[in-house]
């Protein structure tokens, strides 16, 4: 993923991690936060550095290996159905509360 735009939250580089591929990353914008560090993060983002990622990758099978285990752990942990549902429940939750006590102070 070696986007030049700062990714708002990237999605590509998420679903190459929860896919179980090892990632090369600009770490532009969101990129950085959804790798977590389970990925070769590119220097800047030219054809020279991501050939030097790829040769890496290619020659160094237990990297390879690892940023591709510890990079779908990663995403499964902080970004998959149950932790994102548990997260969105207790916003609401507290959302709800919040409403009710603006409320109970409105009509007091």
């Amino acid at each position: 993923v070696p986007s030049v735009w700062r990714e708002p939250f990237g999605r590509t580089a998420l679903e190459a991690h929860a896919g179980g591929c090892a990632v090369i990353s600009s770490g532009s914008g969101g990129l950085a936060e959804v790798s977590g560090g389970h990925a070769v993060m590119l220097p800047e983002v030219t054809a020279a550095a991501l050939g030097d990622a790829m040769s890496t990758l290619i020659d160094d099978g237990e990297t390879r290996a690892r940023l591709a285990k510890n990079g779908r752990a990663y995403v499964v942990a902080s970004f998959g159905i149950e932790v994102v549902s548990q997260r969105l429940f207790a916003f609401c939750d507290s959302v709800g509360r919040d409403r009710e006590s603006v409320s109970r102070q409105m009509r007091a």
